[in-house]
């Protein structure tokens, strides 16, 4: 009989870890007001999620910071996609109250997509999050249960009271908050850290405001969902100096990744964003940005202004694995992902927009290489001419090179074999507009 209780026992721990494991998902904000492949047909949203799903990814929040007929057209392609593609991928509305979205137009996207089989649900309940608002969505929030649909909310909502008030709160300042203004009404909470420095225990430090919200969040026994962004650079706020975060290519990805793992175990994990691609946050890895995307054009007319970040999404791809399994993959292959602005940090091109005025944190002209090695190696790059060698170990390992103008050429060698050997884009002297957006790439030996 004690053996038979005990075989129980460890049977219900099993279930218990592997429902807790199996529930871990990883989702990407994305910025409905912008299309992807093939100008947002749904031939393209799906290509877009067949990209996200490539890289471990569960679903998409959509951010609707309107309701209009293109933001609702939009939402129905993506509905469509992800029905007609039959490959589980979840959905959910992300509410922006950025731009004037009232209250009735946040029930009719509840009431008519929260039944669709591919809305995300938790617990029963279709998920809704938010960005901002605040007041605004307690009533709407309560108002919705009235009426039946018992969604489970979890918001990024300003702190209202405070140190850092508004982006980067510290965990007085979210204590607070939640104990004067969310109790009772969020079932969670989502940090939306993009803004900040993804490094701990420095000032503006996105990643200690992360740490100190998943803990207020575990005090209280709710629901936590965290961020990760690949870089941070609001090119279209000339008022706020056009602030860029340097995040330090790989090392930033790897340092908010292992915060997630080790210390903050959240419930879910949101990358921030997949196609935000005017504040240079987004994971997708579509190239030639510029000549799909509807209105970019518009934005920047600069061919190539965008750079491909397929550089931020691969790496992810191994920390979204370890996230979600609870288990740190093997690395089985060599790989190596390089990151790294195009133009010189003192470039002086002669912009309308206005000089980049707020860097925060230390920005050099600097190649960052991340690398993944079966065994040792040797880290050989050429930039402009100017060529490097380093002897990397097995594993893991960050190499920081100073940049040259000209061509960006990474090699690995090993046993006098060379076995990666890809060019990156051109580092320019003279561009014609202030680029900030980080450039990146990887490439793969799976020999």
């Amino acid at each position: 009989m004690k053996k038979l209780l005990l075989f129980l026992l460890i049977n219900m721990i099993f279930i218990s870890i592997s429902f807790g494991q199996a529930q871990k998902k990883v989702f990407a904000h994305y910025m409905v007001c912008f299309t992807s492949y093939d100008n947002g047909s749904v031939a393209g949203y799906k290509k877009d999620i067949q990209d996200a799903q490539n890289l471990g990814i569960d679903g998409f929040a959509l951010n609707c910071g309107s309701w209009d007929a293109t933001y609702k057209l939009h939402v129905s392609k993506l509905f469509q996609a992800a029905n007609e593609l039959g490959t589980n991928f979840n959905l959910f509305f992300s509410v922006d109250k950025c731009c004037g979205i009232t209250s009735d137009q946040v029930k009719d996207m509840v009431q008519t997509y929260t039944g669709n089989q591919n809305y995300y649900k938790y617990n029963n309940r279709p998920f809704l999050s938010a960005w901002g608002g605040g007041d605004f969505f307690k009533s709407v929030i309560i108002d919705l249960r009235q009426k039946g649909y018992n969604v489970y909310f979890v918001p990024f909502l300003y702190n209202k009271v405070g140190s850092y008030a508004t982006e980067i709160p510290d965990y007085g300042t979210i204590v607070q908050n939640y104990n004067a203004y969310w109790k009772g009404y969020i079932d969670g909470y989502f940090y939306f850290g993009a803004v900040g420095l993804p490094f701990k225990n420095i000032k503006g430090s996105n990643l200690d405001a992360a740490e100190a919200s998943a803990t207020v969040l575990h005090q209280n026994k709710m629901t936590f969902m965290s961020f990760v962004s690949p870089q941070y650079w609001g090119d279209r706020q000339p008022t706020a100096g056009r602030r860029y975060y340097e995040y330090n290519g790989g090392e930033g990805i790897i340092s908010q990744w292992e915060s997630i793992i080790k210390s903050q175990k959240p419930d879910w994990v949101e990358l921030s964003t997949w196609n935000d691609w005017t504040e240079g946050t987004y994971f997708s890895p579509i190239d030639n940005i510029d000549d799909y995307v509807y209105p970019l054009k518009q934005l920047h007319p600069e061919k190539g202004f965008y750079k491909s970040h397929k550089g931020f999404a691969e790496l992810s791809k191994y920390y979204i694995q370890w996230y979600k399994s609870g288990v740190k993959p093997a690395i089985n292959k060599d790989e190596i992902f390089y990151f790294y602005r195009t133009q010189s940090k003192n470039a002086t091109p002669a912009d309308p927009k206005g000089l980049v005025h707020s860097r925060i944190g230390k920005v050099d002209d600097i190649i960052y290489i991340t690398s993944f090695l079966r065994s040792p190696a040797t880290l050989v790059v050429s930039s402009g001419g100017v060529v490097t060698s380093y002897d990397l170990g097995i594993g893991i390992n960050n190499t920081r090179i100073p940049f040259q103008v000209g061509q960006q050429i990474f090699k690995v060698v090993r046993g006098g074999t060379t076995i990666i050997n890809q060019q990156g884009e051109d580092i320019i002297s003279a561009p014609k507009s202030f680029n900030f957006n980080v450039y990146s790439g990887f490439a793969v030996n799976n020999k």
